[in-house]
This record gives C-alpha cells, structure tokens and sequence, in this order.
C-alpha cells in the first residue's frame, strides 16, 4: 500500500491543500449588520459529499433499520454473553495476575476486553489500564490517559487526567506519549493552543520512535506552501508503519481526490485497513463510503455493513460516530422512513456537544408526549441548532407538533434560513438577502483529521448581482480557517436586498465555527 501514496506523488503536481471532506452546517440564525437576528454556521464532519442527505434515499433507510436491528443484537449478545463459560476463565486469569502484581498481564488483559467493544467489557477494561498505571506499567499510562480523554468506561472526558498520564507516559520512555501531549496543544485541550509546543512535543516523539507523532507531523506539513511533498511521504511511512491514522487520512485523499487520483476502491481499501487497526474515524468514513457508492453483494449488505461500523465505532464512544448516526436517522425519518431505535446514539452525540442530537431526541420522543418534545426542542434551540428552532418556531405559530417536527426533518438549511428571514425583515421597507447557494467551507485536513474546535467570522456586502462584495474574516483561531471560510463566502450567491423595491446594498457578518471529534 506505501508504493501507492509515492505513486500518487510522482503523478500530482505540489498545489495549495485542498480541503478534506466537506462539513455540514446548522444555520441558527442570520446576523445582519443593521438588522435583527445573527447566524451561525457550524462546520462539522461531513458535509455535502459525505453527510446523511447525500446517501440514497434507500441506503438512508436501510441503515437506520440495520442501525436499529444491530442495537436490539447487541443486546442481546452481551446478555447472553454474562453467561459464557470464558468469562470465568478470564475471571480468572485477572485475578491471578493481580496477585502476582502482574501489570504488564492485566494490560494484555484489558486490551482483549476492549477489542471486544462491549460497553461492560470497555469499563472493566478502563478498570484495569488504569491498575496497572497505577502500578507502575507504562503502556497503560498511555491507555488510561487514552480512556480518559474520551470518557471512556463510564463518566464524561478528563483531559487534566489524561494530560497528567500522557506526560508520566513520555517520562516513563513511551514514546506516544510526547504524540499525545502534542494533540492537546494543538487542539487547546487542557492546555492552551500552542503551536510551537505541539510542534516541540511532535520532534521529541520522533526522535523517541513514536509513529504517531510522525503522522502528526505530515499534517502540519500539508497546509504549508513547498512541504507538500515532504508531507505526503511522512505519511506514508506513517501509514506503512502501523499508523491508522494515517491510514485513514489516505483514504480520505483518495476519497476527495485530494493529492491523490480520486479513487473510492482505493479509498475503501484503505478506510478497511485503518478501521481493522482500530481507527473509528475510519470506520464512520467506510460506511460513509459504503452508503454512497454500495457494495459488490448489493445495497442492502453495505447497508448492513455500513451500520455495524456506525454501531462499533459509536460504542467506542466515537462523536463522528454518533453524529452520522443522528444525522442518517434524522433523514430516514424525514423521507418517510421510520425512526430507528437512537435514543442512545442520540443521547451519546449530545453529551458530546452535538447540536443536532437534541433535535433527533426530541423525535424519539414523540411517544412520550408533546411537554417531552418541547423541551428536547427548547434544549436544541437553547443549543443553536436549526432544526430545533425552526420546530419550535412553527409550532408557536399554530402548526400541528408533528407537522413541525416532520417539516423541520425534511427542511433545507437554505429553507429554514429563508424562513427566517421572511419572518424578521423589519417594517422600513427593507427586503432583507435570501440565500439561495451556499456552499460549506471545508475544513483544513490537517485539522479534520484531529478534535478540533475553532471559529472565524466573515463580513461581506451582498452586491446588486447576488455576489459577496468585499469580502472580509475576521477573529480566525486557526490560520487556516481564513482561506477556507474565504474561499467558501466567495461562492455563496443571494437575492439581494431591496428597499422600497430597489436594490440595498446589504452588509452582513456571519459567524463560523468548526468542530472535528473522533
């Protein structure tokens, strides 16, 4: 598989990175200079090529049904599974190793349990990395960091405690312990954003032998101008050495066509191999794959396959995971389709920070009576997300409560945006712009690839022929949202406003912000 990323070398001449998977949005509100209301435009996962809306309406369906069917086997496999004789005879093999103050064993032990991915095997997993840490076994510092960041085993994410054990991981000779230390300064988690500490912990990981840290430093490489190059072959040697993330983010070059020939076999190919290397962002960009161009035995498997990845990698407490799981029911249930049991999905990419999480849980409750609805819809709002003030906002109008809801599953963010706008323009005989294209920015690879969180705000004025005029982003945390909100707004396309019917020339301010999660 190396041979082909320097193949794609020879055969792509070095360019400016072009963006990764293109981000969904929930458009919450418009923020007009001189008018009423603002709006916010997130930037998630997905997007265009790659979200909920984009798969086949049958595939929609399918994998919501599969998502459903494969929760309900879940269940009843870990059930069944409390009596299985081999528990015991694990059981027992942990207590013995800690008897014997066997810390190096009860890791063994706690990786099998993981691989496994079930919830009460993750815990008791969590359980033991971080015995063993305690114990003084360094692998398992690095583990018990890992299990901390994401919350996994129970609790929500503890990135002081994940911080403290990666660096007691990098003291103890781990040489992915650096690696990690550099993520949470890139993404300022625990610590502040410091790029030039990310990078300090990057080269003393490389040095130390850490292929994480190699990866890490192919994408900070992919976004400068003359490293490109250099860039793509640290990542393949990332990727030929066992790193799947760096895997994964060759699958998604081949996926975009994006410094390599798009290719969605190769792609899948490499998605594969990351995901059986335990990447869960492969695993969601695989059934993302799946959904959008099938497979070889037909709709229905990929349907089938594509839910059991969502499923895994949602276990693992995956946030892309979770968000492509309420994103797919949302949409099967907004072409007819009926609602997939998501609760947990849903209630798993809330926790995380999902703003369209409220809105699918508020679906899930339509048994449960209209008070239960509401306040899923008045936590959405309260969130931001669209959907969910859209809902809530026909609703106060006279509409039915399943009409609203059913109207805001089906609505386009264009839509919903329209809407709005109808609904404030002032009394003064101003006609305020009425979006009608507007393409997502993309989000950098080399943030996309990481848990990254960061916003920039775009000013511009709507011109008489629809186009943004003077153009300008300000406040950007990363300088690399800059040219990707930029180049974004640039395409955007209005009916533009009017007083008194003639042409007004609008000022607007719109705010961005982004969001990865693994």
């Amino acid at each position: 598989m190396e041979s082909l990323v320097f193949v794609a070398l020879r055969l792509v001449a070095p360019a400016m990175l072009r963006r990764m998977c293109k981000p969904h949005f929930a458009i919450l509100s418009a923020l007009l200079l001189g008018a009423a209301a603002a709006a916010v435009f997130w930037a998630l996962p997905g997007g265009k090529d790659c979200s909920a809306a984009a798969y086949p309406a049958a595939a929609q369906k399918a994998v919501a049904s599969a998502a459903a069917t494969g929760a309900r086997d879940r269940a009843t496999g870990a059930a069944a599974r409390e009596v299985d004789p081999q528990r015991a005879a694990r059981a027992a093999r942990i207590a013995a190793a800690r008897t014997a103050k066997d810390f190096a064993g009860l890791h063994q032990l706690a990786e099998a349990l993981e691989a496994e991915g079930v919830p009460g095997d993750v815990q008791q997993a969590a359980a033991l990395f971080l015995e063993a840490a305690r114990g003084g076994y360094a692998l398992s510092m690095l583990r018990a960091g890992d299990f901390a960041a994401r919350g996994l085993g129970g609790g929500e994410p503890r990135a002081d405690e994940a911080l403290r054990w990666y660096q007691q991981a990098a003291e103890a000779g781990v040489a992915d312990g650096y690696a990690r230390i550099a993520r949470m300064y890139f993404e300022g988690v625990a610590v502040p954003v410091d790029f030039a500490a990310a990078r300090t912990y990057i080269d003393q990981g490389i040095a130390a032998g850490s292929v994480d840290a190699l990866f890490l430093k192919s994408v900070t490489l992919l976004g400068n101008r003359g490293t490109e190059t250099q860039a793509l072959q640290l990542l393949a040697d990332a990727a030929a050495r066992g790193s799947a993330d760096a895997q994964a983010l060759i699958a998604r070059l081949y996926a975009q066509g994006d410094r390599m020939p798009k290719d969605a076999a190769e792609a899948m190919a490499w998605a594969r191999a990351a995901a059986a290397n335990g990447s869960a962002l492969a695993a969601v960009d695989l059934a993302k794959l799946l959904l959008v161009n099938g497979d070889r035995n037909g709709e229905a498997a990929a349907a089938a396959e594509a839910a059991e990845l969502l499923l895994t990698a949602d276990a693992k407490r995956s946030a892309r995971a979770a968000w492509e799981l309420v994103g797919l029911q949302i949409v099967a249930r907004a072409n007819g389709g009926a609602l997939a049991d998501g609760r947990t999905s849903f209630q798993q990419a809330y926790d995380q920070g999902s703003t369209a999480a409220a809105f699918g849980l508020a679906l899930s409750a339509r048994g449960q009576g209209q008070d239960a609805v509401l306040a899923w819809l008045d936590k959405g709002a309260d969130r931001q997300d669209w959907r969910s003030t859209y809902a809530r906002a026909l609703y106060q109008k006279g509409a039915e409560l399943g009409t609203a809801l059913d109207t805001a599953a089906r609505a386009t963010m264009e839509e919903y945006l329209a809407y709005q706008v109808k609904e404030e323009t002032p009394t003064t005989g101003l006609v305020m712009p009425v979006p009608l294209q507007t393409p997502r920015p993309e989000l950098p690879a080399e943030l996309s690839v990481l848990n990254f969180q960061g916003s920039a705000m775009a000013e511009f004025v709507v011109g008489e022929d629809g186009r943004p005029k003077a153009i300008s982003v300000l406040g950007a945390t990363h300088p690399q949202l800059e040219g990707a909100v930029r180049a974004a707004v640039a395409m955007w396309r209005f009916k533009p406003a009017s007083r008194n019917g003639a042409y007004y020339p609008q000022p607007m301010r719109v705010p961005f912000r982004f969001q990865s999660g693994k």
